[in-house]
């Protein structure tokens, strides 16, 4: 027989793993001696000892170690342990694959703001390839709800910064036409959620900075230059939101920005415009 020091030196484990995995019955002395209270160990018990080391670099927590050890006399005792242990496994692979999934789609939309963004007016063609909308019909503080849903169906797939897609282009209390909407790494359908492509939308775009609801003299702007240029502001009008409230801090509003971008039909403006 081996003392416990002998014995932890054969098994590269510590005294006091040894009288923990003995509290827990994983790994019993062969005997203990009444008067010291030491522990003794055989031939046996090294051989569980390299049981219980295999398992669980198998990974199987000491728990299942000891009820294997209490189940099993072989082998082919241990096949439907590996069998449960490896759909354990690929569960939670595809948890974390999941997870890693939100977590990027949320890296994606704490991005720092982009350093070219310019105050002044600007004309510009709008294309993005792949987005996915969740329509919303209400007031307009309900588009969260739309992003809630987008994020939690298809957020993983995400690009950039969200949008959100107004298709009234005049104030709607109630009853308002909405699409909360965001950029997708490649095409594809989604219950409850629209799909489509942008392609070569001619706009006039300009940065809001501040609370949103307060975007009135933003817009102001724009259309005053629409009117002098001749062109016909058409819905939806479309606002990027580069920097908002998050998904989990609000943040201070009085440091959102937003790209307000209005659609126009130039096909409406002749000489008697000014260009």
């Amino acid at each position: 027989m081996l003392s416990i020091g002998e014995f932890s030196q054969v098994t590269r484990m510590t005294i006091k793993t040894l009288r923990y995995y003995h509290e827990l019955g994983i790994l019993v002395p062969i005997r203990v001696d009444q008067t010291t209270g030491y522990r003794y160990y055989d031939d046996k018990s090294y051989n569980q000892a390299t049981a219980v080391i295999a398992l669980k670099d198998m990974g199987f927590a000491l728990l299942e170690i000891k009820t294997i050890l209490d189940e099993c006399e072989s082998e082919d005792d241990l096949h439907r342990f590996i069998i449960q242990k490896l759909k354990d496994i690929r569960s939670k692979a595809a948890e974390l694959k999941e997870l890693e999934d939100r977590l990027s789609a949320f890296e994606r939309q704490i991005d720092t703001e982009p350093p070219d963004l310019s105050d002044e007016i600007q004309e510009i063609t709008l294309t993005i390839p792949h987005l996915l909308a969740a329509p919303i019909r209400g007031r307009y503080d309900e588009l969260s709800a739309g992003f809630k849903l987008l994020y939690k169906k298809g957020g993983r797939y995400g690009v950039g910064k969200p949008y959100g897609f107004y298709y009234d282009l005049e104030y709607q209390e109630e009853d308002a036409r909405m699409e909360a909407a965001m950029e997708i790494n490649r095409k594809m359908h989604i219950d409850g959620l629209k799909y489509r492509r942008i392609e070569n939308l001619s706009c006039v775009k300009t940065i809001y900075r501040g609370q949103y609801g307060n975007q009135g003299g933003t817009y102001l702007k724009l259309f005053n230059y629409c009117h002098e240029k001749g062109y016909t502001p058409t819905p939806p009008i479309i606002e990027h939101f580069i920097k908002g409230p998050g998904i989990i801090f609000t943040g201070n509003p009085k440091n959102y920005v937003t790209e307000c971008i209005v659609l126009i039909d130039k096909s409406q403006a002749t000489h008697f415009f000014p260009r």
